[in-house]
């Protein structure tokens, strides 16, 4: 068995064998006489490049505020969008009226 580099057999797919074949193969058509095929030349250009990386995942607010109510009432308006930032005094919401209470039958 022929070896080409150190415990490591020449196998016929390998890149080894490939490289070879690329290398020797305008030799042979040389010694043929027949012309060496054209290859085409490109200018290499710089350019900048960003770097695209994509996730894929789950996000989660580090922080969250539970609302309570203390009285019974309807919200008429709210001032601030879900999700964002909303600053120290900024009125959250507005037109609170409070609930009619149950009507009770004398008895």
């Amino acid at each position: 068995m022929k070896k080409g580099m150190p415990g490591k057999p020449w196998r016929c797919g390998s890149p080894r064998v490939a490289c070879a074949v690329a290398l020797l193969l305008p030799l042979a058509r040389v010694a043929a006489g027949q012309p060496i095929p054209a290859v085409v030349v490109a200018q290499v250009r710089v350019q900048n490049s960003a770097p695209v990386t994509v996730y894929t995942g789950r996000g989660q607010a580090i922080q969250s505020v539970t609302f309570t109510a203390r009285v019974q009432a309807f919200v008429e308006k709210i001032d601030f969008a879900e999700g964002g930032l909303v600053k120290p005094g900024q009125t959250l919401f507005e037109r609170l009226r409070t609930a009619p209470e149950p009507a009770t039958a004398p008895f």
